[in-house]
């Protein structure tokens, strides 16, 4: 087993510095891809609270008219002699 002697102290030295050097590049890429980001500026923090402002105000009075709507269509429809309840001209429900 003379292969496995260690002759030289220095004969890991290229592997191990290699093996640096990829960590140390791989540390690099990430901090630029995840963790160097510009900062935000406080006027785009201002637009994006506008429009999320905005998005809210449209939901309520896209939720409040569904709600009118539901009010507005809550009577049941006559049942026929078959069973057959009739809402509208989309749904037909069959009982």
């Amino acid at each position: 087993m003379e292969f496995l002697e260690m002759r030289d102290p220095h004969m890991h030295l290229p592997s191990s510095l290699a093996l640096v050097l990829l960590g140390a590049g791989l540390i690099a890429i990430g901090l630029i891809y995840l963790g160097l980001k510009k900062p935000f500026v406080e006027e785009q923090v201002e637009v994006r609270k506008l429009e999320l402002q905005e998005l809210v105000k449209m939901l309520h009075e896209a939720e409040s008219h569904a709600q009118v709507r539901k009010d507005g269509s809550g009577a049941k429809k006559p049942v026929g002699p078959t069973g057959i309840i009739s809402d509208g001209d989309k749904y037909v429900f069959i009982s």
